[in-house]
């Protein structure tokens, strides 16, 4: 499976900065403060980011590519959660097509079980569908990477200042 930044905070600091959200809250009319709480790093998890920060767009978008390209074992672990969550058979689901395997994950964006499953998502959206914008965002701070993939822990993720 594809890295992507691993460092706790960091890495929770530079989705929300890749999804564009900081530009999104200041034209939005956030405050600086509002912003900042927004943006800690405390509050970031990939259930939020999905849930309240991207637009249905984006998520569906995100929760596609988890369909299309995340391994297989991610996917099955995902369709084990989501029949059981939905009181679906495994098959049924299976024979979906991503887009609506995409909405149905969607439909349960704010269940904790799902946030491992999520999370992978946006790892895979990042270094399979917008891996032109991660390898930009990496080549910024001087992150190591493989087209937008991190694949080795020999490198110095960005400070606060810098994001």
């Amino acid at each position: 499976m594809h890295r992507f930044i691993s460092r706790g905070a960091h890495r929770q600091e530079c989705l929300c900065h890749i999804m564009g959200f900081t530009q999104f809250a200041t034209q939005s009319g956030g405050t600086t403060a509002a912003l900042q709480d927004m943006l800690s790093p405390a509050m970031f998890t990939a259930r939020r980011i999905l849930k309240d920060l991207a637009d249905s767009d984006r998520r569906r978008r995100v929760l596609t590519a988890f369909w299309k390209h995340a391994d297989q074992q991610a996917r099955l672990v995902a369709l084990v959660q989501l029949a059981k969550a939905m009181h679906f058979r495994e098959e049924t689901i299976r024979k979906m097509p991503p887009e609506k395997k995409a909405d149905l994950l969607a439909s349960r964006v704010s269940s904790p079980e799902f946030e491992q499953t999520l999370e992978v998502a946006l790892m895979t959206y990042h270094t399979h569908e917008a891996n032109t914008m991660m390898a930009a965002f990496l080549d910024r701070w001087s992150v190591p990477h493989t087209n937008g993939s991190i694949e080795s822990d020999d490198y110095t993720p960005p400070t606060a200042d810098q994001v």
